[in-house]
């Protein structure tokens, strides 16, 4: 399991353009805008609406790791507990896995908000929407432990998919709330 955490680990932050330039014979640095035109960076935008179950998780646990700006053990731990155990996860190959977290990690870092409001057109099944916002939970951990990011982030998960996670409780509504808000109070979704 370590070691699969450590490959996980590996893949995202070297796997992006930034460190794949480094490497490159050329490697004077590049601004922001040179590496967006990157071809692999042209062919991840290209497919910001496209995907499916797989594509919709990784990319929240993208955003959610970088709302949050770290990753605790633990969560990594379980982020590669459902990456190597869980359908349709365990099915891929590690170049397969790694190739998606790789891509959906370069549209969350150059379509910005885009990233967040597509996700309703990767996950256009009512079911994988509920499935996926479980699954992320899941590994994000209890909401009492949300730090205001990734609290703030996950609830714009509910709003753009117009689902909310199995456990949702808002901790900022009284402790005998029911476990689900209603949506109709979220801001409207603009896709």
């Amino acid at each position: 399991m370590r070691d699969a955490a450590i490959e996980l680990s590996f893949h995202t932050l070297y796997g992006t353009p930034w460190m794949i330039q480094i490497g490159t014979a050329e490697s004077a640095p590049m601004l922001a805008h040179e590496v967006r035109e990157l071809p692999q960076v042209q062919d991840a935008i290209r497919r910001l609406k496209s995907g499916g179950y797989a594509e919709g998780i990784v990319r929240m646990l993208v955003l959610l790791a970088r709302a949050r700006g770290a990753v605790r053990r633990e969560r990594l731990e379980r982020s590669n507990q459902l990456l190597h155990g869980r359908p349709p996860f365990n099915s891929m190959t590690a170049q397969a896995r790694a190739g998606m977290i790789r891509e959906q990690s370069m549209i969350v870092e150059f379509c910005g908000d885009q990233a967040i409001t597509t996700l309703a057109d990767i996950l256009i099944d009512p079911v994988d929407r509920y499935r996926g916002l479980n699954l992320v939970m899941e590994v994000a951990g209890p909401v009492e432990e949300f730090d205001p990011a990734t609290l703030a982030m996950f609830r714009r998960f509910q709003v753009t998919l117009l689902t909310l996670a199995r456990e949702w409780r808002d901790p900022d509504l009284a402790p005998h709330a029911p476990a689900a808000t209603r949506l109709e109070t979220a801001p409207e979704h603009t896709a």
